[in-house]
């Protein structure tokens, strides 16, 4: 994002320390609740933009911090490519559909009698960032042409 946003210094990170499957759910809902209200500690114009990192909890929570974000003029990254087309700034994440289509090819070879013990693991290899112009415009961001030129999708 520090390409992006020029003279970015300081961006925290969303984060869900109980994000963990041994922690019982009401606590990940409080968890959940804790991190709103830190956000919104966010509008003290301390931090020029937040990460949001990889949490299946925070994905539900994406329409909220986008809505945030553009209210409070903050740019931000998300984990999920879909975050963008719903109005985020932009993501840098793994390509999620060539991970469910090597998932199928796992699942085939298992149906065909394949012991998933033997089976390589593997580790996703494709990245993409993705770029929502029309975002970057109201939060009043210039993005240079070479950053769009990185860039594996831009939304207009």
């Amino acid at each position: 994002m520090r390409f992006c946003v020029r003279g970015q210094r300081r961006k925290p990170m969303a984060d869900n320390p109980y994000q963990r499957r041994f922690v019982p759910a009401d606590k990940r809902r409080a968890c959940t609740e804790l991190l709103l209200q830190t956000i919104a500690l966010l509008d003290n114009g301390i931090f020029d933009g937040l990460v949001v990192t990889t949490d299946p909890s925070l994905e539900s929570l994406t329409p909220r911090v986008i809505a945030f974000a553009a209210e409070h003029w903050l740019p931000t990254m998300y984990p999920f490519s879909s975050a963008v087309q719903y109005g985020g700034l932009m993501s840098y994440s793994i390509d999620f559909f060539e991970m469910w289509r090597r998932a199928a090819v796992y699942v085939d070879r298992i149906l065909k009698g394949a012991s998933p013990a033997e089976l390589p693991v593997e580790q996703a290899t494709t990245v993409a960032l993705k770029i929502n112009v029309k975002t970057a415009t109201a939060l009043g961001l210039s993005i240079s042409p070479s950053f769009l030129a990185r860039a594996d999708e831009v939304i207009e």
